[in-house]
């Protein structure tokens, strides 16, 4: 059989599908299960430890966008295994001496607030949302 370009390419795809055959069923084999007794290294390991979660929040506006969050916590009906301890204040005033000796994981606050609090704790305390709740002006 006389080699032709045609035959150079088949050739050079077969090689290419084989490889990526090999590479398929090598990660398939190395992310099965393992068989055998499973049970034993589920009772030796510890369980993981619960996370606690403490969220502080504004009343009114601010904390409209996670009612509906605070509720299914509170009612069990939401699929997180994360235990949240929700607090809503009045005043952001009350809410940033819990922020700055870390008594509270999460916090609502004025984006402006939440800038300062960047600044002055030199990047401990960052911005991981900005929620407009759909109204945003810029004044000039």
């Amino acid at each position: 059989m006389r080699v032709t370009k045609g035959n150079t390419y088949l050739r050079w795809a077969l090689i290419v599908c084989a490889l990526i055959t090999g590479l398929v069923t090598t990660l398939c084999v190395g992310c099965s299960t393992t068989s055998g007794n499973s049970e034993s290294t589920r009772q030796g390991s510890t369980p993981p430890a619960p996370v606690s979660v403490h969220v502080a929040s504004l009343k009114g506006p601010t904390t409209l966008g996670i009612v509906d969050f605070i509720h299914n916590v509170r009612t069990g009906s939401s699929e997180v295994s994360v235990d949240y301890e929700f607090e809503i204040y009045g005043l952001a005033d009350e809410i940033v001496p819990k922020l700055l000796r870390e008594e509270t994981d999460i916090a609502l606050l004025p984006a402006n607030l939440a800038s300062i609090l960047y600044q002055r704790t030199e990047g401990d305390i960052i911005a991981i949302s900005v929620n407009t709740l759909g109204v945003l002006h810029v004044v000039s």
